[in-house]
């Protein structure tokens, strides 16, 4: 009797040792990698972890068709030549490097951190963009024309410091405060040359982005919904 006893006890708590059984770890998931026409992107699948290429090539050609003295040089010129490294490391710091190889020199033009605990706040360090001028923060690959305006040479370019930005409700408001070496008007320095920091400021309102009313939208080709 003790040994069917015994067997019977062993057959009725197998199943329930089975379900206590910890599963197997499972295999990690492959990483994602993409292409498409905003570059090259390798990222692990839950997206914590992102690794970023792309680039820009812009190249211009002066040519002097009624130069009979020759005081101009026929040329094509390698405006811009800047590889693009983006990234993201245990999904809230974000990094940038971005140099440029263009008319004929080797400088750094992006090379920060983003550390993000949130959209509504983003502590920004390195070399970056001074949040003034509105055209230059505009990038070059969305501007349709190789050249600036003038009014570029009257606002610093990019400048070494720590920048507080963020945004909110859909990036209908968004704001920056940046404390930098302070470059002088159209130039991009590497260190300050005196003692004083600049401090610049931006705060920046989309009231109508994501819910435009119907007077501001265009009316669509068939039912007449409005689209932007």
């Amino acid at each position: 009797m003790s040994a069917l006893g015994a067997a019977t006890g062993l057959l009725l708590a197998s199943p329930q040792a089975r379900a206590q059984a910890p599963e197997p770890p499972k295999a990690s998931e492959p990483a994602v990698v993409q292409a498409s026409e905003e570059g090259f992107t390798l990222s692990s699948a839950d997206k914590a972890f992102v690794l970023k290429l792309r680039g820009q090539r812009q190249g211009d050609g002066r040519f002097f068709l009624e130069d009979p003295e020759r005081t101009g040089t026929n040329t094509f010129i390698v405006r811009r030549m800047r590889p693009i490294l983006d990234g993201t490391r245990f999904g809230f710091v974000d990094f940038r490097f971005m140099p440029d190889f263009g008319v004929g020199q080797s400088i750094i033009q992006d090379a920060g951190i983003d550390f993000r605990p949130g959209e509504w706040g983003r502590l920004r360090t390195g070399r970056f963009k001074t949040p003034f001028g509105l055209e230059l923060l505009q990038s070059d690959m969305d501007n349709p024309f190789i050249e600036r305006s003038l009014t570029v040479d009257l606002v610093p370019n990019r400048d070494e410091g720590l920048e507080l930005h963020g945004e909110g409700e859909g990036g209908r408001w968004q704001y920056s405060l940046a404390v930098v070496n302070g470059d002088p008007d159209g130039a991009s320095t590497d260190a300050t040359t005196d003692a004083n920091f600049d401090l610049a400021a931006r705060v920046f309102a989309l009231p109508f982005k994501g819910r435009a009313p119907s007077f501001l939208l265009k009316p669509g080709p068939a039912a007449g919904e409005g689209r932007r």
